[in-house]
């Protein structure tokens, strides 16, 4: 994961800045990858679809930093995972979701924000929800990103 990881803060300068909406769509768009609002029984979902497309589904209520967090969790998916891996009895399904948790908390709270973060970087910061910032700290912890 950390090769990965390594690759997507060279190419999209993930865990550098923070990721807006544009910047997850424009992921998206890049990958080719589709973004819906539909009316869902979860947040969001990454899927393929029968005819093969991929897409990533977000429920039509979310707004806000709660739309752009589960945007950012399932384009964690779209770069970290296949589609349908989670069905595998290979794959650990915590460890998938973990993995995207990783990459959206990284996203929207890149590392320097840990660091020295300015005025304006701690209004940011303050309102995040507090299980996101805790879970970043941890990955900094742990892995050092």
């Amino acid at each position: 994961m950390r090769a990965i990881l390594t690759r997507l803060t060279k190419q999209i300068g993930w865990n550098r800045r923070i990721f807006t909406e544009r910047d997850l769509l424009d992921v998206c768009r890049a990958q080719g990858v589709p973004v819906v609002d539909a009316v869902l029984p979860e947040k969001g979902i990454y899927t393929r679809l029968q005819d093969g497309r991929l897409l990533i589904g977000l429920d039509r209520n979310l707004k806000g930093f709660d739309r752009r967090r589960v945007l950012a969790h399932e384009v964690g998916h779209m770069l970290l995972h296949t589609p349908g891996q989670w069905y595998s009895w290979l794959c650990n399904e915590q460890k998938l979701h973990w993995q995207a948790e990783v990459f959206a908390a990284c996203a929207l709270l890149p590392q320097r924000l840990l660091y020295s973060p300015d005025a304006a970087e701690i209004q940011h910061i303050l309102t995040l929800p507090r299980e996101l910032v805790r879970l970043r700290v941890e990955v900094w912890r742990r892995m050092n990103l």
